[in-house]
């Protein structure tokens, strides 16, 4: 499947970032979409994209953002105060595609899947998510794979260009470089697969060649297992810092909820992060072939640098 040209919704995030990224690297033309025209100079005005700033949520917006596109990729991200958006994106981009005749692939991650009953997952685990963050994103998932979007999941990702307040294993790191102790919100010792933020773009752009990949969920894993303490020691005997990670007790995150509206938010999800999860990527890779996966000691190497060189 040919894309002549691509919109990226979310494209001032890490994932869209990435991705538009990629699309640039491979002479496709890309329309990056987010609502601040000032986030899309920062960070695309030394690209030759489109710029166009859209509020998704409406569908006659996400339709002009789309028109002229062979493929949407929907990557919107929302702290979690605010994840009851991504059901009316869900809705306004699934509006986009049936105007246009766009297709669509859904970044998302793996919080439908929650509680996780079988490991490795997979994409035919059962999704009977008990948390309410959890429901919206399948719910979210739901409405676009319903209109023929196809469903990409990832795991939690880490890496260059990644905020340390959106990315946990980022967070922790940068604790650690500032001589702190790295306070896990869930087990260290749980063994979690990670991504590297730059493997998401080529994956991502490989599936949207294809025309199988509509209509259907796809894993993209990264480098396997590990514990979030060991992950956090491995970048820290990088760097020729002390590791010390704690996990964070309950009744800490409790009282800063009181004070912090995301923190109180994530009390939600936290069961997520109090059990391990890794991945089964077989079916991605009968399509795809073999995916570039970054291992972690070169990962979370290049994360060092970049959190040092952001001061």
């Amino acid at each position: 499947m040919d894309i002549g040209k691509a919109v990226v919704f979310g494209a001032t995030g890490a994932t869209g970032r990435n991705i538009t990224a990629e699309l640039v690297a491979r002479g496709i033309a890309v329309r990056v979409v987010s609502r601040s025209e000032q986030n899309l100079e920062r960070d695309f005005g030394a690209l030759d994209v489109e710029r166009h700033a859209a509020d998704v949520t409406d569908a006659g917006a996400a339709t002009r953002a789309a028109e002229g596109c062979d493929v949407i990729f929907s990557a919107v991200g929302t702290d979690l105060a605010h994840t009851p958006l991504h059901i009316e994106i869900a809705r306004a981009t699934g509006a986009a595609m049936q105007a246009t005749g766009a297709r669509c692939l859904l970044i998302t991650g793996y919080w439908s899947f929650a509680p996780i009953r079988a490991l490795p997952l997979r994409e035919s685990n059962p999704r009977n998510p008990t948390g309410v963050k959890a429901a919206l994103r399948k719910k979210q998932e739901d409405i676009l794979r319903e209109a023929g979007a196809g469903i990409v999941h990832l795991p939690d990702f880490y890496g260059p260009g990644v905020s340390p307040t959106s990315a946990m294993l980022n967070g922790a790191i940068q604790s650690v470089l500032q001589g702190k102790t790295a306070m896990w919100p869930g087990d260290p010792e749980a063994a979690r697969e990670f991504i590297y933020i730059p493997d998401v773009g080529p994956a991502v752009c490989d599936l949207a060649t294809h025309g199988e990949a509509y209509g259907e969920d796809w894993i993209v894993a990264g480098a396997g297992p590990i514990t979030p303490r060991r992950a956090v020691q491995a970048a820290a005997a990088y760097a020729g810092a002390k590791a010390n990670v704690r996990p964070a007790p309950r009744l800490m995150i409790k009282l800063a909820g009181l004070f912090n509206r995301n923190i109180r938010e994530f009390q939600d999800v936290l069961p997520i992060y109090q059990a391990p999860v890794y991945y089964d990527a077989r079916k991605t890779r009968a399509l795809l072939g073999t995916l570039s996966i970054t291992p972690y000691e070169r990962g979370l190497a290049a994360t060092v640098d970049w959190l040092r060189a952001r001061g």
